[in-house]
């Protein structure tokens, strides 16, 4: 522990010094010194690693959605979806749902017990900014996150004092969603309250292949309703010129039915789950004369029952977050930024399913440094040392490299390499029956290598592409299986698994006027195999649900007061069994949208209209799991300024 303690010392080292710099003390008196002003070159933020910032038209267009139909659409990650409403997590860069950390306002989301995020359960409405960080660059954030990370954030716009914004959804099997969101205040206090219900008897129509796979009959889905309500109220507070308080309060329920997979009688089974949070998360920030000092304090508290009634089970899982957390931001000099945290986080978790109740106390320190040794090379240095319970986890090192590759074009080698260590979840350790107290925590070495490229063509066109290749190699990779006795699950320790794979994207727009196109395609192949039973047999089997070809476009166009995007997603076959002689197909989803906006003085709106799964594909994601057909919704948003 004396180790850890002198470790802590020098991390934190760099902070005391350069506060001190900033005030000094005369008497009993501090007196902040006379500001500097300092030339500096830009360093460019989180130089050597990728990041993806989901473009805010799209956020727009799935207002009233959830982050799987948003993530599936407009990110690289594979969204393992069990159908519309249904639970969905997702792999990135071939790694399991675990192994994606979700940062809501630099909070981690992930549920302790499963330790992953189900999408279908977080409303795109709740966001104003995401952004992913693959690979090596989610360690800004936190450990765990071997394959990458989504960071959530809510923005206030200070330029406008009040607003009102209303947008009712119906859509195809029933599905009726709603959209409420009140904003007021002045230039130093803003308020705004925002509200989703979503409701939908999902009875979609689907061709059942387990009965017949020639000549599937036409059946309807049942069982498989949701009903969601969520209310995120957000205060944001100037009690200063150089003082920011932010509050967030976000309460949700969550209710749906669990549909069985195909060959399960759907009628003789009752099967449901409900979900409720509530999350509190106070941030205050204070701009000094060159440094930035912030200090969060967070509460989470989740509730999650299962019923089945055939089973006779009636679980209750409830699980309490306390999070403290400071940061500090300073250039040291115009080459050379600093930013050090400190971070406490304690987990209890209670479940019929636990052995007594379970907790686990976590104290990280951070410390990063951005070095610029020319105007054209830039390196960024993270170090994370973690303590558990009083004991003391390997020290998770991270360096970036960012290369200017020509003095007057944006061409830039991006380049890293970093260690990554995940503890094992809750129910990895505790879960009864199959726990395994016995789990090994996960230990990933990574490496990255990319090409970013952006021009201005033109006045009117801009082009954007961006390659990347990544490899990531996993020591004791937890994996859930069949016991010998096949009478339960539990989670094992493989010894090493590979992800490998190659990132390519372009996009390309052009605008003029009151005319805007815009395209973008995106190309992802992932390897993810057993490096273990590779060697033993000689043969690279894919993991399963990781597939190996996924390809995406998206168009956008907008002329005057009418607009229209159309998407393109093509999912490469997924293997079902670890000898890869079982899979499930590939196949191709074309979604389709058509709005109209209109805007009188302070009143603005839109009418629009989408068709989902446009040529009306017969697919399953997961396996014996259907999802709709063709399905359309309409919507009517309206937005009141200045009331």
């Amino acid at each position: 522990m004396k180790r850890g303690f002198y470790t802590v010392i020098l991390l934190m080292l760099p902070v005391l010094s350069v506060i001190a710099q900033d005030t000094i003390r005369v008497g009993d008196d501090v007196t902040s010194l006379e500001g500097v002003t300092v030339k500096a070159q830009k360093i460019r933020k989180m130089s050597g690693y990728k990041k993806t910032r989901i473009d805010s038209t799209a956020l727009e267009q799935h207002s009233t959605s959830s982050f799987s139909e948003l993530l599936s659409r407009h990110s690289p990650m594979f969204i393992k979806s069990y159908g519309q409403g249904a639970l969905a997590t997702a792999s990135f860069r071939g790694t399991s749902a675990s192994h994606t950390k979700v940062m809501w306002n630099g909070v981690e989301i992930n549920s302790p017990m499963l330790g992953q995020t189900d999408f279908s359960m977080i409303p795109v409405f709740a966001a104003d900014n995401v952004s992913l960080r693959h690979g090596g660059g989610s360690i800004s954030e936190g450990s765990g996150a071997l394959g990458g990370s989504i960071s959530i954030k809510n923005e206030m716009d200070w330029s406008e004092n009040s607003n009102l914004q209303l947008e009712q959804r119906l859509g195809s099997f029933d599905t009726y969603k709603t959209n409420a969101s009140v904003k007021i205040g002045s230039q130093k206090l803003q308020s705004r309250t925002r509200l989703h219900y979503a409701t939908s008897d999902n009875d979609f129509s689907f061709k059942n292949n387990f009965k017949d796979r020639n000549d599937p009959p036409v059946e309807v889905r049942k069982n498989a309703g949701y009903a969601q309500t969520s209310l995120l109220q957000e205060v944001y507070w100037k009690p200063g010129p150089d003082d920011v308080v932010t509050v967030h309060l976000w309460g949700q329920n969550y209710k749906r039915d669990i549909a069985p997979p195909l060959g399960v009688n759907a009628s003789s089974r009752d099967e449901e789950q409900e979900n409720n949070f509530l999350r509190t998360n106070v941030h205050w920030k204070r701009q000094f004369q060159s440094s930035t000092l912030s200090v969060r304090t967070a509460y989470l508290y989740d509730y999650m029952n299962y019923k089945n009634d055939v089973a006779r089970i009636d679980s209750d899982n409830t699980s309490y977050r306390l999070v403290s957390a400071v940061n500090y931001q300073k250039p040291l000099t115009p080459k050379l930024k600093l930013e050090t945290s400190m971070k406490h986080k304690r987990t209890r978790v209670r479940s019929n399913n636990y052995d007594g109740q379970k907790q686990r106390n976590r104290i990280t320190a951070f410390a990063g440094m951005e070095y610029a040794f020319s105007e054209r090379l830039v390196s960024r240095l993270m170090l994370r040392q973690q303590w558990v319970n009083g004991a003391s986890i390997p020290l998770i090192p991270s360096l970036g490299l960012d290369y200017k590759v020509l003095a007057n074009r944006d061409l830039f080698l991006k380049a890293n390499l970093s260690r990554n260590y995940r503890l094992p979840s809750m129910n990895d350790l505790y879960w009864s029956p199959g726990g395994n107290s016995e789990l090994k925590p996960e230990k990933g070495i990574s490496w990255e290598l990319g090409v970013d490229y952006s021009r201005k063509v033109t006045k009117t066109i801009q082009i954007e592409t961006e390659v990347t290749g990544f490899r990531s190699a996993i020591a004791d990779w937890i994996a859930w299986s069949p016991d010998s006795v096949m009478s339960y699950w539990t989670p094992r320790n493989l010894k090493s698994v590979v992800s490998e794979g190659l990132e390519n994207s372009m996009s390309l727009s052009w605008e003029k006027g009151k005319t805007r196109l815009m395209t973008r395609v995106a190309y992802y192949y992932t390897r993810t195999y057993n490096k273990t039973s590779a060697q033993e047999n000689g043969t690279k089997k894919q993991l399963i649900y990781v597939p190996r070809h996924t390809f995406s476009s998206y168009t956008f166009g907008r002329y005057k007061n009418w607009s229209t995007d159309i998407t393109y997603r093509f999912t490469g076959k997924r293997y079902t069994t670890p000898e890869n002689d079982a899979f499930m197909p590939a196949f191709g989803i074309v979604d389709a949208g058509l709005r109209y906006h209109f805007q009188q003085d302070d009143f603005r709106g839109e009418l629009s209209f989408k068709v989902n799964n446009l040529l009306d594909t017969d697919y399953q994601v997961m396996a014996w799991h259907p999802m709709p057909g063709r399905n359309y919704h309409f919507s009517l948003k309206i937005n009141l300024v200045d009331l």
